[in-house]
């Protein structure tokens, strides 16, 4: 299907300051999934300069930079994205199917920054639920990947956290409410709990809404010998397909965020954004 995407965010001080570089991963990456149709990018004030570029896991990214003093900034994008993916599971595996250790070598040594918990270890309360689910699905990987996200779904309160850092994922699991990527960081790290690489994605979902509003999304890759890196979005407790358009993944949830850049001077700050999604034909 083709969606068009409408994003605006704006950030208001309450006196002037002065932009440092601004990091932005707002432009949707074209690959097997999904194909980049168009796409503009308008910024306010205007940028003194701008470098585009690839980023560590193959997102584009775009660096922004500012002269002089605002007491604003908006950034404004629009995308038209053709998504290519209507079978999740059209793939082979080319590994055994049970989890363990299924990544040969070099493969194994390229994903190791996947493979490790961004938190100082794995609590025990993640290594308990992945071995749950581990035995329910017979330690077969897809399996326990859909029921991971199944089971996500259906244990954790979602809610609307427009701004933060996502919570760590004994939190999310012993609280049992958190917004998109804090779900998706407890699917992450289960899933490397399971031998499994994983990694942090942001996009947009084009999923049913509540009311008029709509949010930046985020869900989970896994990288899958013969399949390469797909998607398991724990919000809807579904494997991503069609209805999903990335901008950004990472090892690490931050590497994936949107926008990143400071400001120099004393000023309070408020953000508001608007997001549009229109599906096309």
């Amino acid at each position: 299907m083709t969606l068009s995407i409408a994003h605006t965010t704006t950030y208001r001080y309450s006196q002037p300051i002065s932009l440092e570089p601004q990091t932005l991963h707002l432009q949707p990456r074209s690959d097997a999934a999904q194909r980049l149709v168009s796409y503009s990018l308008d910024v306010m004030p205007i940028a003194a300069g701008r470098t585009d570029s690839t980023d560590l896991d193959g997102s584009p990214a775009t660096l922004l930079w500012f002269n002089g003093l605002t007491d604003n900034l908006s950034i404004t994008t629009h995308s038209t994205v053709e998504t290519l993916r209507s079978n999740p599971f059209d793939f082979l595996l080319t590994c055994s199917p049970t989890l363990g250790d299924i990544y040969s070598m070099p493969l194994s040594a390229a994903l190791k920054p996947y493979c490790l918990s961004s938190q100082s270890s794995i609590s025990m309360s993640v290594q308990e639920l992945m071995i749950m689910l581990a035995a329910k699905a017979n330690n077969d990987v897809l399996s326990f990947l859909l029921r991971l996200a199944e089971w996500l779904h259906e244990s954790i309160e979602p809610m609307v956290r427009p701004e933060g850092e996502p919570f760590a994922a004994e939190k999310t699991l012993s609280e049992q409410i958190g917004s998109c990527r804090d779900t998706a960081v407890l699917f992450m790290e289960v899933s490397r709990a399971a031998g499994l690489a994983a990694r942090f994605v942001s996009g947009y979902c084009e999923q049913a809404m509540e009311g008029d509003t709509r949010h930046l999304h985020a869900w989970t890759e896994v990288y899958l010998p013969g399949a390469g890196w797909r998607g398991f979005d724990p919000s809807y407790g579904l494997a991503v397909a069609d209805r999903h358009v990335a901008l950004a993944a990472a090892a690490h949830p931050a590497l994936a965020a949107p926008l990143v850049g400071t400001f120099r001077g004393q000023a309070d700050s408020t953000i508001e954004y608007f997001i549009t999604l229109e599906r096309q034909g």
